[in-house]
């Protein structure tokens, strides 16, 4: 996982990025550290703003528990 010690610039803050997904900045931290996953409405989201399709994303997301692997693509993605 990447672990940001201080707050990134440009378009990949968590406000930056909740601005463009339309939700708040609180929501895209807990994906960050893999604390919530998105509703499939928020992967779609997703879809529009990264390109990243929702059956892809549906790959990362565990059976039950939680996880790391979608935080980890999720920052790989926000990063292009």
């Amino acid at each position: 996982m990447f672990h940001v010690e201080q707050q990134p610039t440009g378009d990949i803050t968590n406000v930056g990025i909740a601005e463009r997904l339309g939700v708040d900045h609180s929501t895209v931290s807990r994906i960050r550290h893999g604390q919530r996953y998105p509703s499939r409405e928020l992967m779609r989201r997703i879809n529009e703003v990264f390109g990243w399709k929702v059956v892809h994303q549906l790959e990362f997301l565990p059976d039950k528990g939680r996880n790391m692997r979608y935080a980890d693509e999720f920052e790989r993605r926000i990063r292009k």
